[in-house]
């Protein structure tokens, strides 16, 4: 009889581990989902038609909302450059990026935004997600990213800004 019960407790305590890691690998899990982005076919000129405001802007700082979390929301300080759409005159503006997961965007580094703001009557303060493909990355007078599809592709500023206005 004693074999008997130390078997079903020793069952017991199984179950209740399998429980418990099933449950710690599923919030692990849900950490690696939170950095994926579901598969699309547009691009940044396709996402940014609803855009209130384009700019090229440089990166001045950039800061975690919660350090401790990979996946944490950053507030990007950015100075604008130029406006390529929108008639907003503001020279810093401060994005809150969602979803990078370790995706940084350096300090100096140089950019293409889609902006909508924050709130209704916000001119500063924007949101921008990662999976949305409205931004894209400016150098040596190109704009690089996913410009027309999930591809990675290349096109001069010039040209770039034309596409903008069809």
């Amino acid at each position: 009889m004693k074999n008997v019960m130390t078997t079903t407790f020793n069952f017991r305590s199984l179950l209740k581990t399998v429980i418990c890691l099933a449950f710690l690998f599923g919030c692990a899990s849900s950490a690696v989902f939170a950095c994926s982005c579901a598969p699309g076919t547009t691009g940044f000129l396709e996402r940014s038609l609803d855009s209130n405001l384009i700019v090229i802007g440089k990166v001045t700082g950039s800061q975690p909302v919660n350090p401790a979390i990979p996946w944490s929301d950053i507030v990007i300080s950015l100075e604008v450059q130029r406006i390529l759409k929108g008639d907003n005159t503001v020279q810093n503006v401060t994005l809150v990026m969602s979803g990078l997961c370790g995706f940084a965007m350096p300090v100096n580094s140089n950019w293409v935004f889609a902006l909508n703001p924050i709130g209704v009557n916000s001119v500063s303060r924007f949101y921008v997600s990662i999976c949305a493909k409205n931004y894209l990355y400016v150098k040596a007078g190109q704009v690089i990213g996913q410009i027309h599809s999930d591809k990675i592709t290349r096109m001069r500023i010039p040209k770039f800004i034309k596409s903008l206005r069809r």
